[in-house]
């Protein structure tokens, strides 16, 4: 084509509008050329799912599945090993109200942590408080 430098086709490249070469392994035009080639669209999103996606949108309750085990890990666990694992098989198997039972669980555990760490972090500050206060009446910290 006059005006454009000549490329040379790849080997198993497919060949462009113009007759210019798909360079390099990636399936990139050459330098200086427009990215699409004139004629191709821009591939799909990755992040979209397949089209006849079989299970629904729905709300597993992450957010309150990660509060689980940062707050309380004990009951995060018990919400592993009895709830969250499950949500995903009962989707799979179709089982809709099942799903929603275990995501409502993990929420529930989620919250039952968040309080349970309140009330012991809010019991740790009141007894070093206490403690604090009993050294400084009792000159633990006065210079000698």
């Amino acid at each position: 084509m006059p005006g454009q430098p000549p490329v040379a086709a790849q080997p198993g490249g497919p060949e462009q509008p113009g007759g210019l070469a798909m360079s390099g392994s990636g399936g990139y035009p050459p330098p200086g050329h427009p990215y699409p080639p004139p004629g191709y669209p821009y591939p799909p999103p990755y992040f979209a799912p397949p089209s006849g996606w079989p299970f629904p949108q729905f709300n597993k309750h992450l957010g309150w599945f990660i509060v689980n085990w940062l707050f309380f890990w004990p009951t995060a666990i018990y919400s592993t090993v009895a709830h969250f694992q499950k949500i995903d098989w009962a989707l799979a198997i179709g089982d809709l109200a099942s799903a929603r039972e275990h995501a409502a669980a993990v929420r529930k555990h989620g919250i039952i942590a968040l309080v349970l760490n309140l009330g012991l972090s809010a019991i740790f500050a009141t007894v070093c408080i206490i403690i604090l206060v009993h050294l400084i009446r009792d000159g633990a910290f006065n210079s000698r």
